[in-house]
């Protein structure tokens, strides 16, 4: 029968199924794929009206073959030879819809069905959220439906082709989470890189304007879960804010040591610096543990915060973490660098999730009195200090030695500022306090940049004060670097977790003081304490503030609506998305009481019988419990009629059937045109007196004998 279906011509009702389901598989790529595909696809699908029409014929090979060399030509002049996703996807694209045109026999259709089930596939290569699956679903059903229609044989209306493809596609879901937990998870054995890839976050660059146009972005960075000390229980919101008030919340992405044409950046020496080091200090490190004292300064430290970061693509290898991260854990590789840092080893082209703990320190009471520090016991070699003490040379040409700034540090700090650390810092912070402005759209600023900002404009965003705080302490001998990363975070009630945003991006300082290590100091808070004790749009101007992004989703129900819209993405993706080996191990341990292959055969044979028994025996069982009595003796009689070799066909009624039956045994004849009159009785004159007990008497009485 199929093979007969198969050389017939396509049905003009089947035929728009076929476009349908073509469109809503092809919709989501339309936005992705160059413009000019959903303009092929509308192109097709008017060539094909016109052959239902009669107007126009099926292309000759020399137009299909120009049209493929055109769309060959259209992928050559959007990607060129960009060794991408996107090109493959868009040549599978085009072939299909060039498919379309052509297709006469249900065959044809069948090719174009079924390279729409691939295309699906290559919806989750581009989005992976909640939303992206729900749609991919309704696409598989529709390309269902249009299989249907296509070998139906005749016209029926749409609702009788979506309740049993909904129902069917129901039924494999039970069995595709089953093996979504079981199946081993593999790495991919393969990466093929994308032309746009999803990336948000600052680069590894900061000028001047970088962070305060990033911050006028709604977009999220990424979420974290906190857990208690013993990594059991998820802390709660009530638990998040009083662990981590705003002022503590410094997610510190990337240390940046060199500036260069009013730019700040990571050198190539730091990274061989870090490499150089880093033995070093674990050779320091392990001869402090054995010291009494240190052990018993180790003690007095403040307990770990141990938590959860999904964080969103940036197409960068840095990770965040609260202060100084003491532990790392990922599906992939990592690392810790001396300076604290958290670092992929691969850039972060998908949403990736990793496990931290940062010893955080007790809440500074003020900026300036109490700096936080990073607890380090030894002193910077030369090499270090020459790298965080570095200026710009003199440049006659262009003149960017910012020759203001270094009278500045020697007005505020004088020939002693290296040994009166905490008095220099003071100073500067004091000189910002008085008649700096903080806002997120500052002036451009000239060749001497943090002349011009000090000295002229004195209005600026974090990146000006970090940048020139900075420049500030190493004119006066003071190593110190620039750190960027995010300082803040809205805790989600829904699910207890945080949310840092691009908004909330934020640069600071740090300072090396002598016996006390690299000291965080935010100048921003001299400027805008709103801004480190409480948010951004708390230290912005009313005006300033609409330029966040926020809008209407600052109102209390749509607030609401929207923490629970970001709770149930959040779960998807921590849950499902990044479900990898070590999250499949920990379900196995947790409820199957280890990973042992038999374990987990008996895990997938109880399910399986649960399904089986659900779908196909409970089905019965309940068609068994609401069949009529009358029904269940006629299934009676024709179990004893197979006896005697006779089934009964659809179109027989009962006393039809045990006329036929008759004629066929007249041995049996009295008996069966009993029942055949009982039958009648009971269905046709429900008045009558015969009762079912009647019914059942004749049946009974009926005893065939095979032959």
């Amino acid at each position: 029968m199929l093979n007969t279906l198969s050389v017939q011509r396509i049905s003009n009702h089947a035929l728009k199924y076929v476009l349908a389901a073509q469109l809503i598989c092809l919709l989501p790529l339309f936005f992705i794929l160059p413009k000019w595909l959903p303009a092929l696809w509308v192109f097709a699908c008017v060539w094909r009206i016109q052959i239902i029409r009669d107007k126009w014929t099926l292309p000759h090979w020399a137009v299909k073959a120009a049209l493929a060399a055109a769309c060959m030509g259209g992928l050559y002049l959007s990607y060129g030879f960009n060794a991408s996703i996107e090109p493959l996807i868009g040549f599978l694209l085009a072939a299909a819809i060039l498919k379309i045109i052509e297709a006469q026999k249900n065959s044809d259709a069948v090719i174009v069905l079924f390279v729409c089930f691939v295309l699906v596939a290559t919806q989750l290569l581009f989005s992976q959220s909640l939303l992206a699956l729900i749609y991919s679903v309704v696409s598989i059903i529709a390309v269902f439906m249009a299989l249907n229609a296509l070998f139906k044989g005749r016209i029926t209306p749409v609702g009788e082709h979506i309740k049993p493809n909904v129902i069917m596609v129901l039924q494999v879901v039970p069995i595709a989470c089953l093996l979504f937990v079981v199946l081993p998870r593999l790495p991919p054995l393969w990466s093929m890189p994308s032309a746009k890839s999803a990336a948000t976050g600052f680069s590894d660059t900061m000028s001047p304007g970088d962070i305060s146009a990033l911050s006028k972005s709604s977009k999220v960075a990424f979420r974290v879960t906190f857990y208690d000390a013993d990594r059991t229980d998820v802390l709660n919101a009530q638990q998040i804010a009083s662990a981590l008030p705003p002022s503590q919340r410094y997610w510190r992405g990337l240390v940046l040591d060199e500036f260069k044409n009013n730019t700040w950046s990571r050198s190539d020496y730091a990274d061989v610096l870090e490499a150089f080091t880093s033995q070093e200090q674990l050779n320091k490190q392990s001869k402090l543990e054995k010291n009494t004292q240190a052990a018993a300064l180790n003690r007095a430290q403040p307990p770990l915060m141990h938590y959860d970061v999904l964080l969103e693509p940036h197409n960068q290898r840095w990770l965040f973490s609260l202060y100084k991260i003491h532990t790392l854990t990922s599906s992939l590789r990592t690392k810790i660098l001396p300076s604290g840092l958290a670092k992929s080893f691969r850039p972060v082209s998908a949403r990736m999730q990793y496990s931290g703990a940062s010893r955080l320190q007790h809440q500074q009471k003020s900026a300036q009195q109490h700096p936080q520090q990073h607890p380090q016991q030894h002193d910077l070699n030369p090499r270090e200090k020459a790298l965080y003490t570095a200026l710009p040379l003199t440049n006659n040409t262009n003149n960017t030695n910012n020759t203001k700034t270094q009278a500045l540090a020697i007005k505020l700090g004088g020939n002693n500022a290296i040994k009166n650390s905490h008095n220099y810092i003071n100073a500067v912070l004091a000189y910002y306090n008085q008649s700096f402005t903080y806002t997120l759209n500052p002036p451009r600023l000239g060749v001497n940049s943090i002349d011009d900002f000090l000295f002229v404009s004195k209005r600026g965003f974090c990146e000006h004060f970090s940048s020139s705080f900075v420049y500030l302490m190493r004119a006066a001998g003071l190593p110190a670097r620039v750190v960027v990363g995010y300082l803040g975070g809205e805790i989600n009630p829904v699910e207890n977790y945080m949310v840092v945003k691009q908004s909330d991006a934020h640069a600071w300082a740090e300072v090396w003081i002598k016996n006390e290590g690299w000291v965080r100091v935010d100048p921003t808070s001299a400027v805008a304490p709103q801004r480190i004790e409480q948010s951004l749009s708390n230290a912005l101007t009313a005006d300033e503030q609409h330029e966040l992004q926020q809008g209407l989703w600052q109102w209390g129900p749509l607030r609401q609506f929207a923490n629970r819209i970001d709770a149930a993405s959040y779960l998807w993706h921590r849950y499902v998305v990044s479900y990898d080996n070590s999250t499949q191990k920990g379900f196995f341990s947790r409820f199957l009481g280890g990973e042992a292959p038999w374990r987990i055969a008996a895990f997938v044979c109880v399910v399986m019988v649960l399904l089986i028994f659900t779908f196909f025996v409970l089905p019965l069982l309940i068609k068994r419990k609401n069949t009529s009595p009358d029904i269940k003796l006629l299934y009676t009689f024709e179990k004893k009629c197979r006896v005697l070799a006779v089934t009964r066909a659809p179109s027989h009624s009962p006393a039809a059937f045990a006329r036929h039956v008759a004629a066929l045994h007249p041995h049996y004849r009295q008996q069966l045109m009993r029942i055949a009159d009982v039958f009648e009785r009971r269905l046709y004159a429900p008045s009558n007196t015969t009762t079912l007990a009647e019914l059942h008497a004749a049946i009974k009485a009926f005893k065939p004998k095979a032959a």
